[in-house]
């Protein structure tokens, strides 16, 4: 290790660690260099690809040994982390912080001795703690490809991706755990530089504590933006971080059940405990940042001598300490906020942000087509037979679903015997019923005024807005129509296994030990033999509709709260450049600065009160959708996992885990974004307090920011009746009760 007298670069360890990777290209290299290096990185990358597709035809070989599926799981869990920390450190674009940091070291001043001392303690830290990681790293990657895989060439690279994901995130806490150390001894030293400031600029004492509280403000502003930077840039590694590493040590600790040998279970132990380390340091140091954020306002309280100060200051001051409550967090997603208490849990699940797009999409594109094929759109007009025929093709498929519907109702009372058909007729009769509902449900006036106003957005008030208010709607959109893309893609790959697998075996009527007949036998009203390729086109015709009402359900929310989340950026942008405005419109209409400053924030007030009350209208249009949503969804993922718990074969029962990843992934994006509109819609006030200069505005304008700060505490959120606010905490909840439901049946029937 370093001597603690040297003074470190922060990145040290951690660049080798990148260049590794094929991460690292902060430095002007030669062209033919630069052209090798990324070479390199692209070839590791395709190399990742091919290891984890390898791995998953493996998992279909060797299905049937429980001890080789359980090591191929996790090569596949492995070489898709790779994958994904690759893509993801590119585009979320971990270079930008990762400059701020070497930025802030060239900038750090000779004169700023103490400064210094406290940056390069913790830089000397981070680098010790990188080796502390790669040293565990190192040894249970290169346990477990010996044992396992001995793939030489996969080896190095893995265990610098598997290093890098930690390390990066630590360099990045502990680079902020020493701005706070930075800002801990200014405020403690804030008569002493007041006394400096006084010399300087021969200004009174008071007036030189004005200026250097105003200062700390500035510093307290600074370490929020770079926190959240940090938070939005790192929130997918996080949840990766935390899924990966409780999926790794389980799997460990069930090849410890598995194994007979006394040396093989001392191996599998080390590897447990060496990963439960590098675990608790990374969480260690997540936690350390929230408890010394907070202690900014312990500081301040204990340090100083605040009550001798002038009022200005002790405001200032108070500002300060009010804000540093809300202290400062690594979080992700529906984890929460990384710490100690978070190291005790156990996990497995972001929704996939999609790459960016230059083309203006409208925010309804896919959601339109959806529609259409769903026979709920009816925005545009045309002509009288045309519109006449879609009608009618929307009111015969409703009445299929209510037949289809009773039929199954029929089914479960004929063939109550047995548990896997009686749970596939559960299953079938949520989702048909679901269905039933959402399209008398979707017919709602407010609805339809809700996407109307969306397509008079984009219509009319975006041709006006200025590039950037453009540029973050569109952003918007794209995400919007990706994400309904994948939703899509998720109901479809269950429709196809669902049909393929259940309703298909229908037909063959054959009776086994298990079931009176094969997998949902469905009473009909016809001999299903007779009429074998009458049903196949039945089931041909209404599964493109079925299936598109499936996903319009989740999709047709998705597409508000996007379109909401987008107009909450634009109102961060304008609160931001607020100074801005205010000068373009001073210039325009001949106004002093601070007349022109309350016409830019009242506008700000009408768009918040504006979206308050879009959110109140989505609330209200959506209700009945969003609490069908939830019962449902909890009655087809825990019906799936019972038909785990009855399946005997192993292929099959990775299919079945297939199906339940997959509708757990639909769910979790809905939720996700749920809960974005709470977290970006409180977020107003941290825009106000972290990125305005509302210490120098004038006291009407300061009411009135004030105003919007404390309402903006209050967040918007989708609501459902009983159920309450839809969080990500709402979908932890989701899935505890699709446990306790499946624990129950499992307990009272023996499955």
């Amino acid at each position: 290790m370093t001597r603690d007298t040297d003074e470190v670069s922060h990145l040290r360890t951690q660049k080798w660690i990148m260049l590794a990777t094929g991460q690292w290209e902060f430095e002007k290299y030669d062209k033919p260099l630069l052209f090798l290096y990324r070479f390199y990185s692209r070839f590791i990358f395709w190399y990742s690809l091919y290891y984890m597709l390898v791995s998953m035809a493996s998992t279909y070989l060797y299905w049937d040994c429980d001890k080789r599926m359980i090591e191929l799981i996790m090569c596949v869990g492995l070489s898709t982390d790779n994958l994904l920390v690759m893509i993801l450190s590119k585009y979320y674009n971990l270079e930008k912080i990762l400059k701020r940091i070497l930025d802030f070291e060239k900038a750090l001043q000779q004169d700023q001795v103490e400064e210094r001392e406290i940056y390069y303690k913790r830089a000397r830290l981070n680098n010790k703690l990188n080796w502390l990681i790669i040293s565990c790293m190192g040894f249970c990657v290169a346990y477990f490809y010996i044992e396992a895989m001995s793939d030489i060439l996969y080896l190095p690279f893995s265990t610098c991706i598997l290093v890098y994901k930690i390390t990066v995130i630590l360099s990045m806490i502990t680079f902020t755990l020493g701005q706070i150390d930075i800002l801990h001894y200014n405020i403690r030293n804030l008569d002493n530089d007041a006394g400096k400031i006084q010399k300087e600029l021969d200004v009174n004492f008071k007036e030189a504590v004005e200026i250097v509280v105003k200062r700390f403000v500035v510093k307290h502003q600074e370490l929020n933006q770079l926190m959240e930077m940090i938070q939005s840039s790192t929130k997918v590694l996080v949840l990766l971080l935390y899924f990966n590493m409780s999926a790794q040590i389980a799997i460990l600790c069930i090849k410890c059940l598995l194994v007979k040998s006394f040396e093989e279970i001392r191996l599998h132990t080390s590897m447990v405990v060496t990963m439960t380390i590098q675990n608790f340091v990374f969480y260690k140091y997540a936690d350390d940042l929230i408890t010394e954020s907070a202690a900014i306002s312990d500081v301040i309280y204990n340090n100083t001598n605040w009550i001798s100060y002038s009022r200005t200051v002790q405001k200032n001051l108070q500002l300060m300490m009010i804000r540093s409550r809300k202290s400062l967090s690594l979080n992700a997603a529906m984890v929460g906020d990384m710490t100690l208490e978070t190291f005790t849990k156990f996990g497995a699940i972001e929704v996939f942000k999609m790459s960016k797009n230059k083309n203006e999409i409208p925010h309804l594109r896919t959601q339109k087509l959806l529609m259409l094929v769903a026979g709920q759109w009816e925005f545009e007009k045309y002509d009288k037979p045309l519109l006449f025929l879609y009608r009618f093709y929307s009111i015969s498929m409703l009445c299929y679903f209510l037949y289809t519907t009773l039929v199954i109702v029929a089914s479960t009372y004929m063939y109550r015997d047995c548990k896997s058909r009686l749970t596939e007729y559960i299953m079938c009769f949520a989702m048909f019923m679901d269905n039933f509902l959402v399209v008398i449900l979707s017919k709602s006036y407010d609805l339809k005024r809700i996407l109307n106003r969306i397509l008079e957005f984009e219509r009319t008030q975006l041709q006006e807005a200025d590039a950037e208010e453009r540029r973050m709607h569109y952003n918007r959109a794209k995400l919007n129509n990706k994400i309904n893309l994948l939703v899509i893609s998720c109901v479809v790959y269950c429709a196809i296994y669902y049909y393929i697998d259940a309703v298909r075996n229908s037909f063959k009527l054959v009776e086994t030990e298990a079931c009176p007949v094969t997998k949902l036998a469905m009473y009909q009203t016809w001999h299903v033999s007779k009429n074998y390729f009458v049903v196949v086109l039945s089931d041909v015709l209404t599964m493109p509709y079925s299936t598109s009402i499936v996903a319009f359900r989740i999709t047709i929310i998705l597409s508000m709260l996007t379109f909401v989340l987008g107009q909450i950026d634009i109102l961060h942008h304008n609160v931001r450049n607020l100074d801005r405005e205010a000068e373009k419109l001073r210039k325009e209409l001949g106004l002093s600065f601070e007349e022109a400053m309350e016409v830019v924030v009242k506008r700000c007030f009408v768009k918040h009160q504006e979206l308050n009350g879009l959110m109140k209208m989505i609330r209200k249009s959506t209700s009945a959708f969003v609490l069908l949503l939830y019962f449902n969804m909890s009655a087809e993922i825990t019906a799936m996992w019972i038909l785990c718990l009855l399946e005997k074969s192993t292929g099959r029962l990775f299919l079945n885990l297939c199906m339940v990843i997959t509708m757990t992934i639909q769910n979790f994006v809905f939720y996700k974004f749920a809960d974005d509109i709470i977290t970006q819609s409180t977020a107003i006030a941290d825009v106000i307090y972290n990125e305005t200069k509302w210490t120098s505005y004038s006291k009407p304008v300061q009411k009135n920011l004030q105003l919007m700060m404390m309402r903006s505490n209050k967040g918007l959120s989708l609501n459902a009746a009983i159920v309450g606010d839809m969080t990500l905490e709402t979908f932890t909840k989701l899935m505890k009760l699709c446990y306790t439901i499946v624990a129950f049946f499992k307990t009272t029937y023996g499955f």
